[in-house]
Parts: structure tokens; sequence; C-alpha cells
């Protein structure tokens, strides 16, 4: 059995370790989180409950359900780690291209989607990836890896899998194809 590794390094660190619970990666051991997230609708025929705004990967079992209580879940004196106090907005931001062969492997893969409605979400479902992909989500390594070349990296959202180029010198991302996943 491999030893497991009690510090990672998560994206927007730059190299520095942190502890492993003290991330929202999706690489834990014990595979359990904890998401707040927007039901969408219920299905009263199968019991069917849908989510927006979930960060679960596919096929996550979830453990249990509670509702968002202000009094409760509002927390006012919560201590946070220094390197997670910058907001979100004060990391640089990637511009984000979608080519139109992604685009149009997008149509043509529109009813792979599971968690976005396929008539209706076609737009949030692309705001979605780019506002995702314009953070950078690369390891520091691979940011630092050949900056010169343009690999080509894969992301699974859903059911298609986006496989996208970063230009680091023009902060660019390209979104180059988008296939069943």
């Amino acid at each position: 059995m491999d030893a497991i590794k009690s510090k990672i390094k998560p994206p927007r660190l730059m190299n520095r370790k942190v502890g492993l619970y003290a991330t929202r990666t999706p690489h834990r051991y014990n595979a359990i989180g904890l998401s707040l997230v927007e039901i969408d609708r219920i299905d009263k025929k199968d019991g069917t409950l849908y989510l927006k705004g979930t960060d679960l990967i596919d096929n996550t079992v979830i453990l249990d359900i509670k509702p968002y209580i202000n009094g409760y879940d509002n927390l006012q004196n919560v201590r946070v780690p220094d390197w997670i106090k910058d907001p979100v907005d004060s990391l640089q931001k990637l511009n984000v291209e979608m080519s139109m062969k992604a685009l149009n492997e997008l149509n043509e893969n529109i009813d792979k989607l599971e968690f976005f409605d396929k008539e209706k979400e076609l737009d949030e479902f692309i705001e979605f990836l780019k506002q995702v992909l314009s953070y950078d989500i690369r390891s520091y390594n691979k940011k630092n890896k050949n900056v010169n070349e343009m690999d080509t990296h894969e992301l699974i959202v859903d059911c298609v899998k986006v496989y996208f180029t970063i230009d680091d010198s023009n902060k660019q991302v390209n979104i180059t194809e988008i296939k069943k996943a």
C-alpha cells in the first residue's frame, strides 16, 4: 500500500504545502467532503434530487442533506488560515476561449450531460467551464514544466472530457476539444 501524503500543493499556493484536509482537493483518501448546494428540482416520481452549484465528482455518494440555516451556517468568528484569506477575486485570471470545433463537439455531446439541463443550460455550462479554467487549475509542477510548450490538458466535467491548452505568455486558455468521457 502506498503511503498517504498528509501535505499537498494546491495550484493557488505556488508550490507551498498545506495539510490535505485543509484544502478542497478531490484527491482525498476518505472521499468525504462537504458542499453547499442549491436544490434545482425534485423528481417526485422516482425521488431524484437535482442539485446545482456542486463541487462533487461524478458518482459521488451523498451521505446526508441538511437545510441551510442562517443562524447556524453563517458563522461570525471563524479562523481562516492565512494562505486561504486572499479572496478568489485577487487571483490572476486567464482569458478562456472555446474553439468552434469544441463548441460543435459540445453540441454533439449535449445529450451526454447529466447535471446540466441540455435544453436550457448550454450557455451556463460554457460559462462554468470558462470560470473554472480561468483560475489555471494546473498543479505548480505542470505550470512550471516546459513553459514554452503548449501541452494539452484534460478535465472531466459532468460526462464530457474537456481538452485545453494554456498559453502562459498571453495568459490564454484555449478549449480545443470536448469528447464523451
